[in-house]
């Protein structure tokens, strides 16, 4: 797609990118349900769910997206922030998985914000605990994206002075021991 002065104009289509488990999801659909609800409801901007690790917060978060992927016009993305080591390579790695492909003199980010700006999303970030100090790019994303809902997985809880001041800031915290499921605390 290219703009009249021939700009490549970067365009997605509905989305369906969330890993498929292999194997079916037992227990804890209390925990997915609420947050289900949460998100159908109170339509939070960023919710965060954290814990130790093991405790299935990257299987709630999936569970989450496959069963909100119809209630967002351009679908879910699931985005493995696992091997990203420096939070200035956040906003990359999301545009990467959404295929947005870089341009001269442009910012990556002011890209995937023109191309995510009317469009509803569902974004997991998964295990951004390594890379918290994105926080502030997350939520200026989300700032510019006024229809995109963000669900992160961290250990430690995301924190943002602006996405907390802006009240888009929930937290799912879980148990302190891996076997607890997480509970759902707003």
């Amino acid at each position: 797609n290219f703009s009249n002065d021939g700009e490549r104009q970067h365009s997605i289509r509905r989305l369906s990118a969330v890993p498929v488990p292999t194997t079916s999801f037992i227990g804890r659909k209390e925990e997915v349900e609420a947050i289900v609800r949460l998100i159908e409801i109170e339509t939070p901007r960023l919710l965060t769910l954290t814990g130790p690790g093991g405790v299935g917060k990257t299987r709630i978060a999936i569970e989450v997206a496959h069963r909100l992927k119809d209630s967002f016009a351009s679908g879910t993305i699931f985005v493995d922030i696992s091997s990203v080591r420096k939070p200035e390579m956040v906003i990359p790695a999301i545009a990467d998985q959404l295929g947005i492909i870089g341009q001269a003199n442009v910012a990556i980010g002011e890209i995937l914000a023109v191309t995510l700006h009317d469009r509803p999303l569902l974004m997991v970030l998964d295990n951004l605990e390594q890379v918290i100090d994105a926080a502030t790019d997350i939520a200026w994303l989300i700032t510019v994206c006024p229809h995109l809902t963000v669900l992160v997985t961290s250990r430690v809880l995301l924190r943002s002075t602006k996405a907390m001041r802006s009240g888009c800031l929930c937290h799912a915290p879980a148990q302190s021991t891996t076997s607890s499921p997480c509970l759902l605390t707003t």
